[in-house]
């Protein structure tokens, strides 16, 4: 049944002193259920705070934030994140680093077969086929990002947090890769939110925009 209030922050702030480009202020935000909302505003005003608050990795000083009827109060893998830079373990392959989050989120009611088989698929999808057995440490920023994006969607996620997630990559891969995952995005009805510095439409295609410091979302 579709949401309309699937991602729903109300009034909420953040401390300033948390970190330099976290601060929020009395942010009221709906975002309906498989749908993309996309962030947008100049560096240093909230957008990373934004997604951290629905990830679940930093907690407001006021308000609350709900997700698919549950108040947000920790990190869980139907909320995934993809931070700005990937934040791999460096001393994995590639493989390794997308293995371990299925195998965290599935492997109590998956065999290991299928985690294999699903890992797998995840980096194929992401055109890594030929590097997944490299140490993340050794894998260029561009496959770096596209291994963070794989480990995102393996876990079949209800919510896709994406910080800036096309910086990091080349002008190769910008020719594929946002059709490919707003494709997958729209096949397994994932709920976005994706931040963006200046063009709020520069890749995907949202259903609202929120510019930061803004009053309310609009319609994209």
């Amino acid at each position: 049944m579709h949401n309309p209030k699937f991602i729903s922050l109300e009034q909420v702030c953040t401390d300033s002193a948390e970190a330099a480009g976290l601060s929020l202020l009395n942010v009221d935000v709906t975002v309906s259920q498989g749908t993309t909302l996309v962030v947008h505003g100049p560096p240093n005003k909230g957008k990373s705070g934004f997604l951290l608050l629905i990830a679940g990795l930093i907690t407001p000083g006021r308000g609350g934030v709900i997700c698919n009827g549950k108040e947000v109060t920790g990190p869980s893998p139907e909320r995934a994140l993809v931070p700005q830079w990937p934040a791999l373990l460096p001393w994995l392959t590639a493989y390794q680093n997308v293995f371990l989050a299925v195998d965290r989120a599935h492997g109590r009611h998956k065999s290991r077969d299928e985690l294999h088989v699903d890992t797998a698929i995840a980096l194929q999808r992401m055109q890594l086929g030929n590097v997944m057995h490299t140490r993340a440490s050794r894998l260029t920023q561009d496959q770096q990002q596209r291994v963070s994006i794989a480990r995102a969607l393996v876990v079949r996620p209800r919510v896709l947090l994406l910080d800036e997630p096309f910086a990091p990559l080349e002008a190769a891969t910008l020719a594929w890769l946002p059709a490919t995952l707003e494709h997958l995005i729209q096949e397994h009805h994932i709920t976005t939110v994706v931040t963006h510095n200046d063009n709020p439409f520069p890749y995907l295609h949202p259903s609202q925009y929120f510019e930061v410091g803004a009053a309310a979302c609009q319609p994209a």
